[in-house]
C-alpha cells in the first residue's frame, strides 16, 4: 500500500502550515467528526506552547488578504464505502522478492495523500476547505460525498483519482499517462479547462485533457470537476505523482486556479444540477 503523507515532509512552505491543517498533538490530521471539541482541546496543547507557535505561524498570503474565501470541498476518490465495502481504487501492482504478486499502492491511499496536501495548500491560500473523507476508516458513500458539500455550501466540488490502464502493461504494450479533467454541468467545463491548462507544465494531459461525463454520479453537485490525476500503473506518471516536490506543485496548480474559478462562479442554490 502507498504510504500516507506526512506533512512534516514538505519542504518549508507547508511545513510552516501545521497551525492551519487541523491536526492532533501527534501531527494527524484531525478526523471531520472531530469538530470544534476536539479542535479546542487541541488549542489548550497550544496554547500551553507559549509564544512560540504564534511567532512561527504564517502571515496571510497577498491572495488570502485581496480575494474572497470561497469554500472548495475536496473528496478523495474511493475508500470505505459503506460498513462491509473497501473500495481501493486503481491498484499499481509489484513482485516480491520470490516474485509474487503484491499490491505497491492503491488509488483509494493516494487520492487521500492529495487530498490533505490540497487542503494544506488551499487553507494557506485564505480558503476555507471541506474534506468528505479523512481517513480510510469511516464508511463514506457517493451520496454522502455530495450530501457533505451541500452541507457546507461549497463553492466548489473536487474529486482527487488516479487512471489506470485496463491491459497488464506487457511489454510492447501502449502505457496510458498523463491527467484528465472530467465535468458533467455547463458550469464546471471552464473550471475543468483552466485546471487542465495549469497541470499541462507538469503531468501532460492524456488525450484531450478534458472530458465530459454527464452521467458521473459525484459531479451531479454543481459546479464540480473530478481530477485523474495521473496513471498509477505508469511508470511515467507514477514515480511523479509520489515525489514530494512535484505533488507540491501539482496542488498549487489546483489551487490557484479552482481558487479564481470558484471566486468567479456563484453556485445555485442546492448546488445540484
Amino acid at each position: 500500500m502507498c504510504p500516507r503523507v506526512d506533512i512534516k515532509q514538505f519542504p518549508v512552505k507547508l511545513s510552516k502550515l501545521t497551525n492551519v491543517i487541523p491536526v492532533t498533538s501527534a501531527g494527524r490530521p484531525l478526523p471531520l467528526a472531530a469538530g470544534p471539541q476536539i479542535q479546542k482541546a487541541e488549542g489548550g496543547r497550544q496554547n500551553a506552547e507559549g509564544g512560540m507557535r504564534k511567532a512561527m505561524s504564517p502571515q496571510p498570503t497577498a491572495v488570502a488578504a485581496a480575494t474572497p474565501r470561497p469554500l472548495i470541498c475536496i473528496d478523495a476518490g474511493h475508500g470505505k464505502i459503506d460498513a462491509g465495502r473497501y473500495d481501493p481504487g486503481a491498484v499499481r501492482w509489484s513482485r516480491d522478492t520470490q516474485g509474487r504478486k503484491q499490491v505497491e499502492a492503491t488509488e483509494s491511499d493516494l487520492a487521500l495523500q492529495y487530498a490533505y496536501c490540497l487542503d494544506a495548500v488551499l487553507r494557506e491560500r485564505g480558503c476555507r476547505t471541506q474534506l468528505t473523507r479523512a481517513d480510510q476508516s469511516k464508511p463514506c458513500s457517493l451520496l454522502q460525498r455530495i450530501r457533505i458539500a451541500r452541507r457546507a455550501h461549497a463553492d466548489l466540488l473536487i474529486s482527487l483519482h488516479l487512471n489506470a490502464d485496463p491491459d497488464d502493461d506487457k511489454p510492447g504494450d501502449p502505457e496510458g499517462h498523463g491527467h484528465e479533467i472530467l465535468w458533467r454541468t455547463k458550469s464546471s467545463a471552464p473550471i475543468a479547462r483552466a485546471v487542465s491548462d495549469a497541470l499541462k507544465p507538469i503531468i501532460p494531459p492524456h488525450g484531450a485533457g478534458v472530458i465530459e461525463r454527464p452521467r458521473l454520479a459525484v459531479l451531479a453537485y454543481d459546479p464540480s470537476i473530478l481530477i485523474e490525476l495521473g496513471f498509477i500503473d505508469s511508470s511515467v506518471d507514477y514515480p511523479a505523482l509520489i515525489d514530494v516536490k512535484i505533488k507540491l506543485e501539482i496542488c498549487e496548480a489546483i489551487a490557484k486556479s479552482c481558487q479564481l474559478s470558484a471566486i468567479s462562479y456563484q453556485p445555485q442554490p442546492g448546488g445540484m444540477a
